[in-house]
């Protein structure tokens, strides 16, 4: 069991300095988000409002963007580009350079009430984002250097709702999926991300649409409909593979980049893996059923490690937990000591880098500041980085080496009235790296020549060694070219 004593000495080691700033306060109308297993209520109330001061003190190489009055909503990362979604108020795309200042490169604004989603292609110049306009939800692809989008799309009027998490991009730019939803009925739409053309549709009139995920080509999409999971071919909309989750609501299943290993979770976890004919069941981890997996899991785009922070609600602690795909083995168990009068620190969202080996989470944190709101580990369940956030953290992204990361919420905690939020992104200490030791033993030898050569002709994504998202004679000549070096 970690306590807080051990947290602020870790965040001390990686030199993570927190300190209150710098005020931001609102006088228009303030929102109240709750999130729940059944859906996410926003209540409006009519009050002066005060958010808690604060901003966090950054290192050299990170940044901070006040949002306000707007609520940071969701983030997403390009190969060199960050991309923050605004909501609630001033609804807004904004652009900025990874290694920049945190000054936006451009905006693009919302013409009405936005749930504010934004994905990127970790491999790719394409970034999609998800508002509403004129009352319709529509869906526009951009690159990073315009607010000029490639392309524009709006659904059917009779989609009312986008969910922030229904939009992604693939990861080698080839496909933008985008949904909509209105009372028993889901749309899923695939589009070329460069053209906009509509490749296909998937609809369903069972669950509600709540998030879209997508493999490294964009031909297999993780479908989130309440607590049915649904694994689409994007070729066609037919669907490959249909489950059932347990609880309902406000779930973000998740996918491998090959596509071949899914997590499902809710008040249990679940993993599947293809056998080259459906998905099977490999991983079923079920708690008491008070703790919630439902939106802080992810998958590591090369499918060896699922990591999840989930919420006891009957006891007030976050439990973080990392399993190994390829043995089914869960490898460690964090757990977070409770805080006493806590205010739901409620995981809303993660991510992690390529290989698995750094993880990253957002919860609406504690309320008192004990527990940071953006926590990064790694596999080990060695907390190595972490942003404490005036408010609660909404959304989280990490860079495809886990290099950066990146965090946006709101200025004060998700059960307190107010507005305003924040992008913040920083550098994460991941130490030594040498790509070529693909085995991982500190030494470049004949046997990660070997293994490259096994994952190259099984066409295993570990393989993508220039990380363009396509398998080639460019990766083999990249490894060799690295091989040589050594480190």
């Amino acid at each position: 069991m970690r306590s807080n004593a051990k947290a602020m000495g870790l965040a001390a080691a990686s030199g993570f300095a927190l300190c209150v700033g710098s005020a931001v306060a609102t006088q228009s109308v303030a929102v109240h988000d709750i999130v729940t297993p059944e859906g996410v209520f926003t209540v409006p109330m009519d009050i002066p409002v005060e958010p808690t001061p604060g901003v966090p003190t950054l290192r050299s190489g990170g940044w901070f963007f006040d949002t306000s009055p707007g609520i940071g909503n969701t983030v997403a990362m390009g190969p060199s580009h960050t991309y923050g979604a605004v909501g609630t108020n001033a609804h807004r795309l904004s652009a900025f350079e990874t290694d920049g200042t945190g000054i936006p490169v451009y905006e693009v604004f919302s013409e009405s009430n936005s749930s504010g989603g934004v994905a990127a292609s970790k491999g790719a110049d394409v970034v999609a984002y998800l508002d509403r306009f004129n009352g319709d939800v529509r869906v526009q692809a951009f690159n990073s250097t315009s607010n000029q989008p490639l392309w524009s799309h709006v659904f059917d009027p009779t989609l009312t709702i986008g969910p922030a998490n229904a939009v992604a991009v693939s990861r080698d730019g080839s496909v933008v999926a985008a949904g909509a939803r209105v009372s028993g009925q889901n749309v899923v739409i695939f589009f070329n991300a460069q053209t906009g053309a509509q490749i296909s549709t998937f609809e369903e009139f069972d669950g509600s649409l709540a998030a879209i995920d997508l493999s490294d080509d964009g031909s297999r999409a993780m479908v989130s409909l309440g607590n049915r999971p649904r694994v689409v071919d994007t070729s066609n909309g037919q669907l490959i593979w249909s489950g059932t989750g347990t609880g309902a609501g406000n779930v973000d299943y998740r996918i491998s980049g090959d596509g071949d290993v899914i997590a499902v979770g809710g008040f249990s976890l679940h993993v599947y893996e293809w056998d080259g004919f459906s998905y099977q069941q490999i991983i079923n981890f079920s708690t008491p059923p008070t703790e919630w997996f439902g939106f802080g899991t992810s998958v590591s785009r090369d499918g060896s490690t699922v990591a999840s922070m989930s919420r006891e609600s009957a006891t007030d602690t976050l439990n973080v937990r990392v399993w190994d795909v390829a043995t089914r083995t869960l490898l460690h168990h964090e757990i977070l000591d409770p805080v006493p009068g806590t205010r739901q620190t409620s995981p809303r969202g993660a991510d992690s880098s390529d290989d698995g080996t750094i993880l990253a989470f957002a919860t609406w944190g504690d309320g008192t500041g004990v527990y940071p709101e953006i926590q990064v580990y790694d596999r080990d369940l060695n907390l190595i980085a972490e942003i404490d956030m005036p408010g609660s953290g909404y959304d989280v992204a990490i860079t495809a080496d886990g290099s950066r990361v990146v965090g946006t919420g709101k200025a004060v905690h998700a059960n307190v009235f107010g507005s305003g939020g924040q992008i913040v992104l920083e550098t994460v200490d991941v130490g030594p790296t040498c790509p070529p030791d693909l085995n991982g033993d500190g030494v470049v030898d004949a046997d990660d020549f070997f293994l490259f050569l096994r994952l190259f002709a099984a066409g295993d994504m570990r393989a993508d060694f220039n990380n363009d998202g396509v398998i080639d004679a460019d990766d083999f000549f990249s490894f060799l070219n690295a091989f040589a070096a050594g480190c």
